[in-house]
């Protein structure tokens, strides 16, 4: 279990810092820290809403103490997937901008 949670952190850790690190270079600050602000708030929203879905999976294979891990898990994919997007669509938006 604890190594599962290594994992989460890590997978969150890197997409956080892939996100923060990989920018354009030219792009308004203020344009950019909106997007920013709406990709923050979109990638907390994503993760807790996706938190459900992995909590009622019922299956005799599987342990109750599991769920959490199971919704951590959720969570944790979700936020990589909204960061890691969210990086790819400000590279290309942002790039051409010159100011």
């Amino acid at each position: 279990m604890i190594i599962f949670a290594i994992f989460i952190c890590l997978l969150m850790t890197i997409t956080a810092l892939a996100f923060a690190k990989l920018k354009p270079k030219h792009a308004s600050s203020d344009n950019i820290r909106a997007f920013n602000r709406w990709t923050w708030s979109l990638a907390v929203l994503a993760a807790l809403a996706s938190v459900p879905f992995a909590w009622p999976v019922n299956t005799y294979a599987m342990a109750s103490l599991w769920r959490p891990a199971g919704a951590a898990y959720n969570a944790s994919a979700v936020w990589a997937i909204v960061l890691l997007g969210a990086t790819a669509i400000r590279y290309f938006i942002f790039r051409e901008q010159r100011f």
